[in-house]
């Protein structure tokens, strides 16, 4: 018997976490998905009987994976059609079947279309605003922001992309709003955003680069709707959606010491690189995997308490942090922890 999860009155959960459990695959087993969300499903009963109806009549989970199988450029017409004929089926208005439909959808988390890259080309063109702000010719893209803008910006509403490096280093800027629309933050698109304090991720952000705020030493809390499906906030501190991954730790969160919540299973890269206030932070035993300069220039940071189970450390995991002094590991793993961590053997005490 599975165990039961949190809000589990939304289907697009329930799926997403059976996938989780069962992979993709179990889209295609009918009954035994459907006997999983009547198990799982505690929401109304009559949208429990059209979940299930949509699984063994309608083959909807079915037909999404023969959909993840195909090219991503031909996907979504095959989606397209589908929705018709599920619409159309059980006379249903668009908007609500689109709705359910879509559940299924992110339940396995499927991607119809080609993001757009976050990288800036030549051949995305330009338009500026009046601010002085480039965008793509397209508006989809916001490209560059000028060095002496000031203040508080908004985002042109219709932006998908906040390219790499927009922001970088744009020390005047305090406030910046995103609209609805954007569904990706590049790499270091905002780092060194040294008076930035504070910032709210739209529902549909879907991706977030590496060292999207690193330098952000005034950032004390990372915001994000609560209908996101993708990422969630506790406290400020940015997690993935099934709280197992910590994506961010706002550099200006003044917590001397920050224990890590028992779910999380790993560090994301550069998850806390410049928390300048971390003085010691404990890992809890399901930890498997540190990302690439997650703790680098933790500056302050002195003692940091390793489980037993971690299998994977990035590069320069603890680049600059020149006052840690203590990397306490469990009894019985200095040989295995002597190779992830060759250069801070002096510092492994075990406890």
């Amino acid at each position: 018997m599975m165990p039961t999860i949190k809000d589990s009155s939304s289907i697009e959960e329930v799926l997403q976490y059976i996938v989780a459990c069962y992979g993709a695959e179990i889209y295609q087993e009918k009954q035994r998905l459907s006997n999983l969300i009547a198990d799982l499903y505690t929401g109304e009963e009559r949208l429990k009987r059209l979940y299930r109806r949509m699984v063994m009549e309608d083959a909807v989970s079915q037909q999404l994976y023969s959909i993840s199988l195909k090219p991503i450029q031909e996907r979504e017409g095959f989606y397209n059609r589908l929705l018709y004929q599920f619409k159309e089926a059980n006379f249903l208005e668009e908007a609500f079947a689109r709705q359910v439909l879509d559940a299924f959808l992110h339940g396995m988390n499927l991607l119809l279309v080609e993001p757009i890259s976050t990288k800036a080309t030549i051949e995305d063109g330009e338009w500026v605003d009046e601010f002085g702000v480039k965008y793509s010719a397209d508006r989809k893209k916001l490209i560059h922001v000028p060095y002496d803008l000031y203040g508080d910006y908004s985002v042109l509403d219709g932006t998908v992309v906040i390219c790499n490096c927009a922001f970088w280093s744009r020390d005047n800027l305090h406030e910046i709003t995103l609209p609805p629309s954007v569904t990706s933050i590049g790499n270091g698109a905002f780092s060194c955003c040294l008076h930035l304090q504070e910032i709210i991720l739209p529902s549909n952000i879907m991706s977030i680069g590496d060292a999207a705020f690193w330098g952000c030493s005034n950032l004390q809390e990372i915001n994000v709707a609560e209908s996101n499906k993708f990422y969630r906030n506790i406290d400020g501190v940015l997690y993935t959606k099934d709280l197992k991954t910590i994506i961010c730790y706002p550099a200006g969160k003044m917590n001397r010491n920050f224990v890590i919540p028992s779910g999380v299973t790993s560090i994301g890269d550069k998850a806390f690189i410049e928390c300048e206030n971390l003085h010691e932070i404990t890992l809890p035993s399901g930890v498997m995997s540190i990302g690439d300069g997650a703790f680098a220039y933790c500056s302050n940071l002195q003692e940091i308490t390793l489980p037993s189970g971690v299998t994977c450390i990035g590069d320069e995991t603890f680049y600059e942090c020149e006052n840690l002094h203590r990397i306490n590991i469990p009894r019985g793993t200095l040989e295995k922890f002597k190779k992830l961590l060759p250069k801070w053997t002096d510092k492994l005490h075990e406890i």
